[in-house]
C-alpha cells in the first residue's frame, strides 16, 4: 500500500493547477497562444493550428 501511495503524491506534484486568463489578456490571444504551444509540441498538427488560428482572428461585420 505504501507505494501506491508514494505514486499517487508523485502524480499529485507533477499535476498542473487549474489554468485561469488573467483579467486583462484578450481571449484571442491566449487561446492563439495556446494553440501555437500545442503545434510546437507535436500534439496538434501546424496546419490544424493555423485554421484554428484564422478563425479567431475573424472579426463579424
Amino acid at each position: 500500500m505504501a507505494q501506491a501511495d508514494r505514486a499517487d503524491a508523485r502524480l499529485a506534484a507533477r499535476r498542473p493547477g487549474p489554468w485561469r486568463k488573467w483579467p486583462g489578456a484578450p481571449l484571442g490571444e491566449v487561446v492563439e497562444r495556446k494553440l501555437i504551444r500545442r503545434a510546437r509540441l507535436g500534439i496538434i498538427d501546424h496546419s490544424v493550428a493555423a485554421r484554428r488560428i484564422a478563425r479567431i482572428r475573424v472579426v463579424p461585420p
